[in-house]
């Protein structure tokens, strides 16, 4: 090679390096699109409210707007996060005031990533507390130590009575139709937090069907008030 030519070669390689590296990085924060569908409105949610995926900041809420009975929620990430976002996941709204947010709760990371454009279906709060809860009960399962005062002072178990509460109420209020639809729901997921509570130990899986049982028996009456 000459060494006319060696100065080109090298401007040619630099230049090759420096458009895939700008294509890289460009590619990195292209936006994916996702509309999620609420039923009972956002709260404090508003444009340009955080969206995370576990811990992660991974976009922002683009805009709000009714649709039908529902409010739609149109966010927006960074594509680089978009292969995180599982078909079976879930949608929440979390917070309140300026820290109101989506938070996406993966259920299987095995699932296909959601669409781009995709339009899925928002889940209520205390869901996801219930999950949080049963998440905490599995850490310390396998810490093989019983931890009741612990866990019962934990913002999991705080926040599933609260929201849990709230959704009684809140379904209750819509009247006998919607609180029929979602009885069957609320009874599930909370007596799969009673189960799993009865895996760390006799106490905490007393407390915990206290508990539940008291808010089932309320509602199986508020039920059979409205029949």
């Amino acid at each position: 090679m000459s060494k006319s030519s060696y100065p080109i070669h090298k401007f040619f390689y630099f230049s090759v390096a420096f458009t895939l590296s700008l294509l890289v990085t460009t590619c990195s924060y292209l936006k994916t699109n996702y509309t999620i569908l609420f039923e009972d409105g956002v709260g404090d949610l508003k444009e340009n409210s955080h969206v995370f995926l576990d811990d992660t900041k991974i976009g922002i809420v683009k805009d709000i707007n009714p649709q039908n009975s529902k409010m739609a929620v149109k966010i927006t990430i960074i594509s680089i996060y978009r292969k995180g976002i599982r078909e079976k996941s879930e949608f929440y709204i979390l917070g309140s005031g300026d820290k109101t947010h989506i938070q996406i709760y993966t259920l299987d990371k095995d699932s296909p990533p959601l669409k781009p454009e995709a339009t899925v279906e928002g889940s209520p709060e205390y869901i996801y507390w219930t999950k949080k809860g049963i998440e905490k009960i599995e850490e310390y399962v396998e810490k093989g130590v019983e931890k009741t005062e612990e866990f019962f002072e934990s913002e999991a178990w705080r926040e599933f009575k609260d929201k849990t509460k709230k959704e009684v109420d809140r379904a209750r209020n819509k009247g006998e139709e919607e609180f029929k639809k979602h009885l069957p729901g609320i009874k599930e997921e909370t007596k799969k937090l009673c189960e799993e509570a009865k895996k760390i130990g006799e106490e905490i899986g007393r407390k915990v069907k206290i508990y539940v049982d008291s808010l089932l028996k309320e509602m199986e009456q508020e039920k059979e008030t409205i029949n």
